[in-house]
């Protein structure tokens, strides 16, 4: 039997057909399609998310009781893989540079923004992780956690470019300089220069 991750890409490549380029492989088939990578750190992201809001929870600050987050996390593993990302990238391409960039006033104003597809009511808690201090200045969440909230929502970026490139159904320019698309979506977001800025090779 043939591995579900290779059926896939055996099945996607054999639908891409020729037209004026090439066939393009994919360079990673051994890694699940972008919506299943994308839900994975959804996943690991609202772990990270209740864990910080079980750290202010503690301390008596005023944000959502962690039982809420819970909520939210089964509400996200509910929720359709293709709706989760799509809605993602729709709400958040416009700050993939304050993303890259890691400007903290982006979970202070637009990180709500970018959930907004999803109906859970305790998405503005970025808020509270990423500028909640103690009268000593002090972060309330530790900088670890803040850092690996980064981390997951730069892989979330990074999968979503290559997740509409790929939607894109490119292919290969005869003269290697580059790609053709020739599929209409999300026409909005300049993949070729996301994907430099974020060192990704489609």
């Amino acid at each position: 039997m043939v591995p579900f991750d290779t059926k896939y890409y055996l099945i996607i490549n054999k639908i891409r057909k020729m037209s004026n380029g090439t066939l393009i492989p994919d360079s990673n088939r051994t890694s699940p399609p972008e919506e299943i990578r994308f839900e994975a750190n959804a996943k690991e992201l609202s772990l990270a998310i209740k864990d910080g809001v079980g750290l202010l929870h503690k301390e008596g600050y005023n944000s959502e009781a962690p039982m809420l987050i819970e909520i939210g996390i089964q509400m996200m593993r509910l929720y359709p893989r293709i709706e989760l990302i799509e809605g993602f990238i729709r709400n958040s391409h416009e700050f993939w540079i304050q993303i890259h960039d890691r400007e903290e006033r982006f979970f202070i104003e637009n990180a709500y923004k970018v959930w907004k597809h999803i109906p859970v009511r305790n998405i503005d808690v970025f808020r509270s992780l990423f500028g909640q201090k103690r009268r000593d200045g002090s972060y309330v969440v530790p900088l670890e956690l803040r850092e690996q909230i980064w981390k997951i929502f730069h892989a979330m970026v990074k999968i979503s470019i290559k997740y509409v490139h790929r939607e894109r159904k490119p292919i290969k320019k005869q003269d290697s300089s580059g790609y053709s698309y020739t599929v209409s979506f999300m026409d909005e977001i300049d993949i070729a220069h996301h994907s430099r800025m974020w060192g990704i090779e489609l």
